[in-house]
C-alpha cells in the first residue's frame, strides 16, 4: 500500500462528488487551531495535522477492510499494522510535495490567481451537489477532511494537470507514437483476464479465500479459464476477453505484482488485496486491439511515465516529523 494509486484514489473519492454548475460563492471554512497546526514538513513544504488524518484515517478504513475490522481496537491489535500505515501515510504526504516541486521548476503554483479560481468553482459546485452548506460539511467530516484541505488538494490536482501538459509541451514527455509503440511492445505493458472474488460489506473474508482457493483446484485440475470467469468472477467491468491492458501503477499493487511475475499464459494463485481475491492469467497482447485502441494506451503510456516522474521526486523528498507524539493508528 505505498503506491501513488493510493493517493488518486482518496483523492477521486472528492473530486468525483464535483459537478459542472456554479452556485453563491461559498467563502473558505476557517479550519480549527489543531487542523490548522503543522505536525510535519516534506522538504520545505508544511503538512498541518488536517492532511495526516485524512490520510491516515482512510488508509486506516481501507486496510480494516483488508485486515479485519478490529484491527485497531488496541494497540495490541495495531502492533503488527503500525509500520505498514505509517509508510503509506508518509509516501502520500510526500506526494503532494513532490508535485509541488515538480511544478515550481516550471513556474507553475497553487496560489495562481487561475487555479485559486478554479478551485473556488470546485467547491462552490460540491456544495450545490450535495444539498447546501450543512450538508457539504457533514460530507467533509464523513471523509475526515477539511474545506482547507479539499482546497489544498484540488489546488494540487489542477497544478498536476497543469504540469503534465507543459511537460507534454516541452517534449520532456515523449508524445510520438513512435515512443508510444515501442512501449506497448515492451513488458511494462501487460494484458491480463482473471476471476474476482469481491470482499463486500458483511462478507465472511475466509470464505471468500475458501471459495477462490476452490476455483483455483477447479483450474489445477484442468477447467477453462473463461468458463470459470463467467461462473464465478464478480468483476462486472471485464466485459469481453479482451481483458485489462495496464502498466505499472494503474492497479492494485499486490495484484500488479503477481500479474507482472507471470509470463504469458501463466496464471497465478490467489492473490489477497483489500477489495477481495483475483486469480489472474496473463495473455499475449493483440497487436489488433492495440491498434483499435492506440490512442487509449498512448495516453496510459503517456501517464505511466508523468506518474513514474512524480514518484522519482516523491523518493528524493526528505520527510522530518514536528510533533513525535502523535499516533496514526490512534487518529479519528
Amino acid at each position: 500500500m505505498k503506491h501513488h494509486f493510493l493517493h488518486r484514489l482518496f483523492v477521486m473519492l472528492l473530486i468525483a462528488l464535483l459537478c459542472l454548475t456554479a452556485c453563491g460563492e461559498i467563502k473558505p471554512i476557517e479550519p480549527t487551531e489543531e487542523e490548522a497546526r503543522v505536525v510535519m514538513r516534506a522538504d520545505q513544504y508544511d503538512i498541518c495535522y488536517d492532511e495526516l488524518r485524512y490520510y491516515a484515517c482512510n488508509l486506516k478504513d481501507q486496510m480494516a477492510a483488508y485486515y479485519g475490522s478490529d484491527i485497531w481496537a488496541s494497540a495490541e491489535t495495531a502492533a503488527p499494522y503500525v509500520e505498514e500505515l505509517k509508510e503509506g501515510v508518509e509516501a502520500m504526504c510526500r506526494y503532494n510535495a513532490a508535485v509541488l516541486s515538480l511544478c515550481a521548476e516550471f513556474g507553475i503554483t497553487y496560489t495562481e490567481k487561475a487555479i485559486e479560481e478554479g478551485v473556488q468553482a470546485d467547491i462552490e459546485a460540491l456544495v450545490e451537489e450535495v444539498g447546501g452548506k450543512s450538508a457539504y460539511r457533514d460530507a467533509l467530516a464523513e471523509y475526515h477532511m477539511s474545506d482547507r484541505l479539499l482546497r489544498y488538494v484540488s489546488a494540487i490536482t489542477r497544478c498536476e494537470t497543469e504540469l503534465y501538459h507543459v511537460l507534454i509541451s516541452l517534449q520532456l514527455l515523449d508524445n510520438s507514437d513512435a515512443a508510444a509503440e515501442a512501449f506497448f511492445a515492451s513488458d511494462e505493458l501487460i494484458r491480463t483476464l482473471h476471476i474476482y472474488i469481491a470482499n463486500d460489506a458483511g462478507d465472511d473474508v475466509n470464505a471468500n479465500r475458501a471459495k477462490a482457493e476452490s476455483i483455483l483446484q477447479e483450474l489445477e485440475k484442468g477447467a477453462d479459464f473463461n468458463t470459470l470467469i463467467g461462473r464465478h468472477s464478480e468483476d462486472f467491468y471485464m466485459t469481453t476477453t479482451s481483458g485489462y491492458y495496464f502498466t505499472r501503477g494503474e492497479m492494485n499493487e499486490n495484484y500488479e505484482k503477481a500479474a507482472f511475475a507471470l509470463k504469458e499464459n501463466e496464471t497465478s494463485g490467489v492473490v489477497a488485496t483489500d477489495n477481495g481475491f483475483y486469480i489472474i492469467k496473463r495473455l499475449p497482447k493483440e497487436q489488433s486491439y492495440i491498434n483499435k485502441n492506440f490512442e487509449t494506451l498512448k495516453s496510459q503510456y503517456l501517464s505511466a511515465a508523468f506518474y513514474g516522474m512524480i514518484e522519482d521526486r516523491r523518493d528524493e523528498i526528505t520527510l522530518t516529523v514536528l510533533d513525535e507524539s502523535i499516533e496514526l493508528w490512534r487518529i479519528d
